[in-house]
């Protein structure tokens, strides 16, 4: 609704400047014939004692005109800047730059306040260098193109490394490191996570149930596994993950959606010190786009076509192995911060703006006066951190644990191939008195050697022998590579090797299940930052999905189901008390859990082995279900609650069955003592053998159960009668 409203001043504004406009030049037109006469009639009297009424007159005029046409400017000025900041609102970007038409603005971000927020950003830029060189410096650890950044050793060798400065020597580079990484992101990929959504009250339990089906619905259609591995990538690397939970107005043709991006912690800046974001005062986020992209996206905004340059804000970037130009790109900075509204609640407001230009501004609009830009009033940014530290909300990863031992493992394989190659290589010392042909020396395959002069001898010639390093510093540089697969938990078996003759699937899993603890709790990180994005992805949910939308989901049983999904059930409600007539306000509550979406195979194994313990103990059969239930309550495995209640159900169906039994041969005792038949004894030895009760004589063909019927029932009266009244019932009459 507001943004049709916005649309219709913006046409009622350009309707009144085009009739200002067509005024303005009918006024300046007469104000030039006015002149003219003027200008004739001076020329023609010179004497200026002698003025008639109508110069006096036309005199007036002129100064009316005049007054009315100023008058008439300012106004066209004043509409214009409306129609112009009317303009600017309404295609303003959002996070993910995306347009949003926007309401009347208040102005109170203008160019002073954004030069303000440049001059906070350059603070908190400062604050954060090293971590970034840190971030930079991992990165080139990871693309195996670390030479360059081996610090100089330090204490008691203070000196620079001249081995590695020697571009003649060999350098080796091992891949110890980046093998560290690639396990422990499969480990995260192994497991990944998937919500499940619990009501906090009873009312919400179905929808509750959709909830649950929704967001996964929802995360795949944000290909979120995709954003979730290179999240998981960079994390590793860098030490923390930063996800950004945003409202894209763009997406699904203009209806909107949520998106769901990795960003870049070298793009990110808050306020130094703090170990919690949602404690910064500000908090930044900056992209490099092109010039001439940024016009296209407002190309309302008129100080875009002029006063674009280069970047304004330089951040630090990586060493690309691409040309990267940024001489046509400009620096666009987003920032979010807080503010108190007019009831005193703190909201949350955000900025866009590019050098001192605002291309949008929430605290500029009314409809965000009340409730700020997102109505949950957080930073809308959750930080995975691998290994924490105090005083950031960002930590270390595995590569800052491993890089000095890798380092190590390096210069030892630059030694070992140094000395390699010189032993593999034939030198000779050649006295200069000798006059030996060097050339013919070094050539392998010449079969002659020249030489002048009468005396060759050892002296003179002599081959050098490089000997070969002794066994020692081969045990120790295996023993820096056990070292780095200790210390970054990524032994042999993590991997699928094997130690001291384990060879069986059940064996291999328990072993590895052992050695995986430090991922399960790493895991459990990451998790509970899922978990904080899906709180997120709710708030969103309920401030924007007023619209129905439509999700494929899978059903109980694994069908495909699709189902209509909006904001009805958790957005705040209002209810009227029946009783005084009071209206609440009550806003839907939910809790996340989160449970891998699919394990490791040898985690299904071992799953599958438990299973296979239980059937064997009995646990399934249905006359053990009170005490399998009570064993199954004391474990604790993966769906043990599904377990719990498939147990509840076969011992209710038993119980029932077996009071269908003692129904069944009450009825079989009164048939025999009618018929003199012998169901009575049927059904024992069907009970006995836990079969299904089943009666022979009344289920035959043809005429063979009533002719048993017949005989059996001879000498009855009540049941001749009875069988003589059913016939003339059903006798055709005609």
């Amino acid at each position: 609704m507001a943004d049709i409203k916005s649309k219709d001043r913006r046409k009622e504004f350009s309707d009144k400047v085009n009739v200002l406009q067509a005024q303005k030049q009918e006024l300046e037109a007469k104000g030039e014939e006015i002149a003219q006469a003027d200008s004739g009639e001076e020329t023609m009297a010179q004497d200026n004692a002698l003025q008639s009424t109508a110069d006096i007159d036309t005199t007036d005029r002129r100064a009316e005109f005049a007054e009315r046409t100023q008058q008439l400017y300012s106004m066209q000025q004043d509409l214009q800047n409306k129609s112009d900041a009317i303009a600017r609102k309404g295609t303003a970007g959002t996070d993910g730059m995306s347009p949003a038409l926007a309401s009347q603005p208040a102005s109170a971000v203008d160019s002073n306040k954004v030069k303000e927020f440049t001059q906070i950003l350059e603070k908190y830029k400062e604050g954060k260098k090293n971590l970034d060189e840190r971030i930079k410096n991992n990165q080139e650890w990871w693309k195996l193109r670390h030479y360059g950044n081996m610090s100089p050793k330090t204490g008691t060798a203070a000196v620079n490394d001249e081995s590695q400065k020697n571009t003649a020597r060999p350098k080796s580079v091992t891949a110890w490191t980046v093998n560290s990484v690639i396990n422990k992101h499969a480990d995260y990929m192994d497991n990944y996570p998937e919500a499940a959504c619990l009501p906090v009250e009873a009312a919400d339990e179905e929808y509750a149930n959709t909830l649950s089906s929704v967001i996964p619905a929802l995360y795949e259609r944000c290909n979120f596994e995709q954003t979730y591995s290179d999240e998981m990538w960079y994390k590793l690397i860098a030490g923390t993950g930063v996800l950004g939970y945003f409202w894209d107005k763009d997406l699904l043709n203009g209806l909107g959606d949520i998106a769901i991006r990795k960003c870049d912690i070298l793009n990110l800046f808050w306020e130094p010190g703090i170990s919690d974001i949602q404690e910064s005062e500000y908090f930044f986020h900056t992209q490099l786009m092109s010039n001439h992209k940024i016009r296209n996206m407002f190309p309302d905004i008129p100080e875009l076509k002029t006063r674009l340059s280069n970047p304004t804000v330089n951040v630090t970037t990586y060493n690309y192995d691409d040309t990267v130009e940024t001489s046509e790109h400009s620096m666009i900075v987003d920032v979010y911060y807080h503010r108190v509204n007019a009831n005193g609640n703190t909201v949350l407001h955000y900025c866009k703006y590019v050098n001192d230009i605002v291309l949008f501004a929430s605290e500029n609009m009314e409809q965000y006066a009340e409730t700020g830009y997102y109505r949950h009033g957080r930073y809308p940014f959750v930080f995975d951190t691998m290994f924490p530290v105090e005083g950031s909300p960002c930590g270390f990863g595995y590569i800052d644990i491993v890089k000095e031992v890798q380092k190590d493992i390096d210069e030892l394989n630059d030694d070992f191939m140094h000395n390699a190659k010189e032993a593999s290589h034939r030198r000779y010392i050649v006295n200069n008195a000798s006059n030996i042909n060097e050339d013919e020396l070094k050539d392998v395959t010449r079969e002659i050697i020249h030489a002048e002069g009468n005396q060759l001898d050892e002296g003179n010639f002599k081959e050098l022998v490089t000997n070969p390093l002794d066994g020692i510093y081969m045990s120790l540089l295996q023993q820096r590579i056990d070292e780095i697969k200790e210390v970054s938990n990524n032994r042999d078996v993590s991997s699928g090797g094997t130690t001291s003759g384990a060879t069986a699937a059940s064996a291999i899993a328990a072993m590895q299940e052992a050695g995986s603890k430090t991922s399960r709790d790493q895991e459990s990180s990451s998790y509970r930052s899922f978990k904080e994005g899906c709180y997120f992805v709710i708030e969103l949910m309920a401030e924007n999905y007023e619209e129905t939308r439509y999700f494929r989901i899978t059903g109980k049983n694994g069908e495909q189901q699709f189902v209509g999904f909006n904001n009805s059930g958790i957005k705040p409600q209002v209810e009227t008390d029946p009783q005084t007539g009071i209206e609440t306000s009550r806003k839907p509550i939910f809790d996340i859990k989160v449970k891998p979406q699919k394990r490791s195979q040898y985690s299904t194994i071992s799953q599958n082995e438990l299973m296979k313990e239980l059937w064997g103990a009995g646990v399934f059969n249905p006359q053990n279900a009170t005490q399998a239930v009570v064993l199954v309550q004391l474990m604790e495995f993966e769906g043990r609650e599904k377990l719990l209640q498939i147990l509840s159900q076969n011992g209710t169906i038993y119980q029932q069955l077996m009071q269908y039994q003692q129904i069944v041969m009450a009825m079989a005792q009164q048939l025999d003592a009618l018929t003199g038949s012998r169901y009575t004894a049927q059904v024992q030895m069907a009970v006995q053998a836990g079969q299904v009760p089943m009666i022979s004589g009344l289920g035959g063909q043809g005429g063979k159960t009533s002719d048993t019927m017949s005989s059996a029932t001879n000498g009855n009266s009540i049941v001749d009668k009875a069988r003589e009244e059913s016939r003339q019932r059903s006798e055709v009459r005609r």
